[in-house]
């Protein structure tokens, strides 16, 4: 289930709705947390920061890197760690 909401979101990404990508991408959290999935839920959180960053509300997308941070760091995902500091560079960096 969600996979298919994460895809559907994607679609909605790609239009540029981003009210709606976050919607889905909020259902996709909720499933992530009750399959108690650390992976998809740092991942999603990722997701959802950059939605609320391309929407300019960066306090929120800076809140929600940091908790998939955490995430990457307790899973030892070092990969997952660079795709977060990645991301808040770039968007630290041109809205900062």
């Amino acid at each position: 289930m969600g996979n298919a909401i994460g895809n559907l979101a994607n679609v909605y990404w790609r239009l540029g709705d981003w009210k709606r990508t976050i919607e889905l991408l909020e259902e996709d959290l909720d499933i992530a947390r009750r399959l108690n999935d650390r992976r998809g839920e740092r991942q999603t959180l990722n997701n959802l920061a950059i939605a609320y960053a391309s929407l300019a509300d960066y306090k929120r997308a800076i809140e929600l890197y940091e908790r998939s941070l955490v995430i990457a760091q307790q899973l030892g995902d070092i990969g997952g760690e660079s795709v977060v500091f990645a991301n808040l560079g770039k968007h630290l960096h041109r809205n900062g």
